[in-house]
C-alpha cells in the first residue's frame, strides 16, 4: 500500500527529532543536505557546466554552495554507509572503469590504438552508467526531501520512522529555526 507523503512548509530549517530517519535508532550524528531549489535548476546546471571550464566560476560557485544553509538530517552509522556507499554491483562497475582506464593507457603505450580506443569507450560507458545509477540511489536512500523556495523550505516525508513521528505530532509553524 502506497501512502501519501507528508508535505509541509516552514520559514526556516526544521530541527528534526534525534533518531535515524531510516531505521529509527536514537542517534546524535547528522549529515548535511543542501536543500534543492527547483526554480533555479537550469541555471545551476549551466553554472556547473561553466565551472568545469573556468576556474573563477568554479570558485564563485563553491563559495555560493558553502554559504547556503544546510539541513541536518539525523542518520545512524549503518544508514549513513548505505547512503554514501553504492550497492556491490556499482562497486564492480567502478572497478571495471578503473581497469578500462588502466588498460587504455597501458595498451596505448604499446601502439595498440584500437585496443586503447575500445578501452576508453568502455570506460566512458561505465562512467555514464555509474552516474545514471548513482542519482536514483542518492535520492531513494533518504525518506525525506527538502526543497527551498526563496525563504521557505518545503519538506516531503515519504516513509520510515520520521513519517510515523509526524503523523502523531504534526509540525507547527513555529518549529522552523
Amino acid at each position: 500500500m502506497n501512502q501519501q507523503p507528508i508535505v509541509f512548509e516552514t520559514t526556516g530549517l526544521l530541527e528534526l527529532p534525534k533518531f535515524c530517519v531510516c531505521c529509527g535508532k536514537a542517534t546524535g550524528s547528522t549529515i548535511a543536505i543542501k536543500p534543492a531549489d527547483p526554480s533555479n535548476f537550469k541555471q545551476e546546471l549551466a553554472l556547473d557546466a561553466l565551472a568545469l571550464a573556468f576556474s573563477p566560476v568554479h570558485l564563485v560557485l563553491g563559495i555560493k554552495i558553502l554559504s547556503t544553509p544546510n539541513a541536518k538530517i539525523p542518520l545512524c552509522g549503518m544508514c549513513c554507509l548505505k547512503h554514501f556507499i553504492p550497492d556491490p554491483k556499482l562497486f564492480a562497475i567502478i572497478g571495471l572503469l578503473v581497469l578500462f582506464f588502466v588498460g587504455a593507457f597501458f595498451g596505448g603505450l604499446r601502439a595498440h590504438y584500437g585496443l586503447m580506443f575500445l578501452n576508453l569507450l568502455l570506460a566512458i560507458a561505465c562512467l555514464v552508467f555509474v552516474a545514471r545509477k548513482n542519482i536514483p540511489h542518492d535520492i531513494d536512500t533518504l525518506p525525506v526531501r527538502i526543497y527551498q523556495f526563496g525563504e521557505k523550505y518545503r519538506y516531503a516525508i515519504f516513509g520510515g520512522p520520521l513519517y510515523d513521528y509526524f503523523v502523531k505530532v504534526p509540525p507547527t509553524p513555529h518549529q522552523g529555526a
